[in-house]
Formats: C-alpha cells, sequence, structure tokens
C-alpha cells in the first residue's frame, strides 16, 4: 500500500468509454505518479467502463479509488463525492476528456507546497477541437488581481488546491450543473492569494459538447446565479437575471442542505453591500431612462428574494 499520497486527483465520470481507456493510460506518465491517488466517481458506468477500470486498477491497486453508484449524480456531486474520499492535502482536477501534461501536477503540487499556507493555482493550457490534440490556442493568465479572480473563471480545468481551504469555503454548489466551478473559484478567490506554476497544465477538450458548451447548456442562466451571488452585475445579461432567481441565490447546497455562502465568502454582506452601491452609481444613471427602470425593478426584486433589502 502506498503511503500518503502527496496529490488527490478528483474525476468525476459519466458515459466516459469513448475516452477512458485513453484517460487511464496517460496516468502513469505523470512524473509523481507513485505518489498520486486518483479518485472516480464513476456515475451508472457501463459494463465497460467497469471492466476498463477494473483492469487498471489491478495494474495500479495503490494508485486509484473508485468510487461507483447506480444513479446519476450532476458533476458537482460527484465532484464532491470525490474529494470528501480524496486523502491527499492538495486536491487536482482532471476530467477524463482532458489531457494534462506529464510534469503539470508535480509542477503544480512543488509550487503550492513551497508556499506554505493554503492557496490555488491559475494555471496556462491549450484548448483543443479534437481529444489527444496538443495543438490549440493557448491560454495563459499572470499576475491578474484578486478583483479579475472574483469576476470570471481563470483556473482553468486543470486547478489544483489545498484541501484545508474546503473548511472556510465549503464544496461545490450541487445546485449547479454548468457554473460550480466557476463558483467555486470565487470562494478561492476570496480565501488565498493565488501561485502561477510553470508551464502548460494540460489539453482542455472543446467539441462544444461540454456541461457548459453543448446546445441548450445552463452556462447562461448559471453564470448569472453567479454574478448575482458574488456581485458581478457589470457582466450581468439582464435577460436571465429572473429565471436565476429559481436558484438559491444566497445559499450553496450540499449533500441536501443549504449553507448561506456569507459562512463560506468573507464579509459577504459588506461586500456585497459595497457592489450594490458601485453599481447603482457608476452604471445605472449611465443607462437610457426606461432601461434604469427596469435594472432598478430587477434588483429591487433580487435583493428582497436574496435577504440584502435592509442592508446598509
Amino acid at each position: 500500500m502506498m503511503n500518503r499520497p502527496l496529490v488527490s486527483v478528483i474525476t468525476p465520470c459519466f458515459r466516459t468509454e469513448k475516452y477512458l481507456e485513453v484517460f487511464l493510460n496517460f496516468l502513469p506518465l505523470q512524473t509523481i505518479f507513485k505518489d498520486v491517488q486518483f479518485v472516480l466517481d464513476m456515475n451508472a458506468p457501463s459494463e465497460l467502463e467497469r471492466q476498463t477500470v477494473s483492469e487498471f486498477q489491478k495494474a495500479h491497486p495503490d494508485q486509484i479509488k473508485v468510487l461507483y453508484s447506480d444513479e446519476v449524480a450532476n458533476i458537482s456531486s460527484s465532484m464532491n463525492r470525490a474529494i470528501q474520499n480524496s486523502d491527499a492535502d492538495f486536491i487536482a482536477i482532471w476530467n477524463v476528456d482532458d489531457l494534462r501534461t506529464d510534469s503539470s501536477l508535480e509542477n503544480q503540487y512543488l509550487t503550492l507546497q513551497a508556499l506554505g499556507r493554503p492557496s490555488f493555482t491559475v494555471d496556462s493550457f491549450e484548448v483543443v477541437s479534437k481529444f489527444r490534440h496538443e495543438s490549440g490556442r493557448l491560454v495563459r493568465h499572470e499576475n491578474l488581481t484578486q478583483e479579475d479572480l472574483l469576476s470570471g473563471m481563470y483556473l482553468g480545468p486543470f486547478f489544483m488546491f489545498s484541501k484545508a481551504l474546503i473548511e472556510e469555503i465549503g464544496y461545490f454548489d450541487e445546485q449547479l450543473f454548468s457554473g460550480a466551478d466557476f463558483d467555486f473559484a470565487i470562494r478561492l478567490a476570496r480565501a488565498a492569494e493565488p501561485v502561477y506554476p510553470l508551464g502548460v497544465a494540460g489539453y482542455y477538450l472543446d467539441e462544444g459538447m461540454g456541461a457548459s458548451t453543448r446546445p441548450n447548456s445552463l452556462q447562461a442562466l448559471e453564470r448569472t446565479v453567479i454574478e448575482l451571488r458574488y456581485g458581478i452585475f457589470h457582466k450581468i445579461d439582464f435577460r436571465y437575471v429572473y429565471p436565476a432567481t429559481r436558484y438559491v441565490i444566497p445559499s450553496v447546497l450540499k449533500d441536501g442542505k443549504y449553507v448561506e455562502v456569507s459562512a463560506l465568502f468573507g464579509d459577504y454582506h459588506k461586500y456585497i453591500s459595497q457592489k450594490l452601491k458601485r453599481f447603482d452609481s457608476d452604471n445605472i444613471d449611465k443607462l437610457h431612462h426606461r432601461i434604469s427602470k427596469k435594472v432598478h425593478f430587477l434588483f429591487s426584486r433580487f435583493k428582497r428574494i436574496a435577504g440584502f433589502g435592509r442592508m446598509n
């Protein structure tokens, strides 16, 4: 049996036959493979998926932990289940249809471990249009401000974070099917300063069929939920404000229980109050009179629903 792993990699799986075998074959290429625990959360797996994972598990029994469920959980619930079953101090994201560079886990681990305090990574990566391709559009983020990280999803699909931060920021919001990583990234950015490992972390597959990219995706709606939740008002598409109120905006759902965002995000009410005042003064007066009335109406409704009606 392996010693306590340095890193736990979490991978939610559902209908992964197209990618699973190649994904598993790439795991041993990691330079710190022997010190990594791979946690796969298998949702209603097919017989082929079970067989593929079982063969890999026999070859590498100390490296992989497989969780099976006959029911299909959404991706945020699946990731939470994997986190709860992980044993390392650092958690890394690795989806089955994306591929990492061989040294990415080691680079992220060494960067975080050397810091000596809980943190998370912001990584460079390539966006590719076909699985196993290693040439595409380079996405690179360096020297971002906290304001940047509190208003956009810059972490990318391969980020690593200190598991200790979970106690402060909570888990992925199980209300969200498409935007859970963005929501989680905002809370990470509030709790800690990021690190920027060198090199390209991996190759993110964008075939237009992901949770946030497929046709009829909830991405725009859930992005609006997150923008309302964290006061990213300057980016809101107001067409989605009313349907966004179907979500419990001021709370994060975990295992059927709601936890108020104010318990997971430092000085939350003060922060949102400042954002609302800034939006009112900087933007509403610049809008056309009729649009302004609509904006005021929508935000008055949101503030009542979200419980901000009595804020100063």
